[in-house]
């Protein structure tokens, strides 16, 4: 007898193609955002890389620190949905940066970027589940990683995407 639900596997490729929905709206409107912003080129670099970079981390920070504060589970999810849409607005900017910052040590630094972002994936859980096991409960993964993103969106202002770090 078939079921009416929905194939495990289809379910699993939901949020994937949502996320990519997100990513491709966020690239957009950063790129509408910083040419409407901006009319000098050179200051499109610089406004078009750090500010959106900053601000969606700077969002997401704040989203993330909301969430751990409310105990309305509904509104929780939907602060939490919100920070992780707010960081996708980064991922334009960090990758065009490379670009920028790097020249022709391109390759060299996205790869960096790409394996310090992986070992964050591989210790991300270990560190989530250790702290929401400890006193603190979910808020303290919560609060942590809303504190990265907004230490993050301080870190966007010291890039200066006009100046390389080689040659």
């Amino acid at each position: 007898m078939a079921s009416d639900r929905p194939e495990p596997a289809a379910e699993a490729v939901r949020p994937t193609r949502a996320r990519y929905v997100v990513v491709m709206l966020a690239t957009v409107l950063a790129m509408i955002t910083c040419r409407a912003a901006v009319s000098s080129a050179r200051c499109r670099r610089r406004v078009g890389r750090t500010f959106v970079g900053g601000a969606a981390y700077a969002v997401a920070g704040l989203a993330m620190i909301l969430a751990a504060t409310t105990d309305r589970g509904m509104l929780a999810g939907g602060l939490i949905a919100v920070a992780v849409a707010a960081s996708m607005f980064s991922l334009a900017p960090s990758w065009a940066t490379c670009l920028d910052v790097a020249g022709e040590h391109a390759g060299v630094l996205s790869a960096m970027m790409n394996t310090s972002g992986q070992i964050g994936s591989l210790l991300s859980p270990i560190v989530v589940i250790s702290l929401a096991r400890g006193a603190g409960g979910w808020d303290a993964p919560l609060c942590l990683t809303g504190a990265l993103f907004l230490i993050g969106a301080v870190a966007w202002s010291l890039i200066d995407p006009r100046k390389r770090l080689f040659d």
